[in-house]
């Protein structure tokens, strides 16, 4: 989403993408807690990013970036 200013130059809008990462980081979070807790691995987590992917929480424009991600926001919660 953009913002038109009063100079008529055209700005993004930060806090419109700051709400759409944290509705998907609240989306992500939510699909990770519904696993059993002993599902909650690093094998798991490669699946969640995909499949977070798909659902349309995407927390990057690029997969790779947003699989980095996903795995900063999960890893402390990995069972052993």
């Amino acid at each position: 989403m953009r913002v038109l200013r009063r100079d008529n130059t055209v700005t993004p809008d930060f806090k419109h993408k700051k709400g759409l990462m944290m509705k998907a980081q609240t989306g992500i979070r939510t699909l990770w807690q519904s696993r059993k807790a002993d599902e909650r691995t690093p094998q798991e987590a490669e699946k969640l990013a995909d499949e977070a992917w798909s659902a349309g929480y995407r927390l990057a424009s690029h997969p790779l970036v947003h699989y980095q991600h996903v795995m900063d926001l999960v890893r402390h919660t990995f069972t052993k």
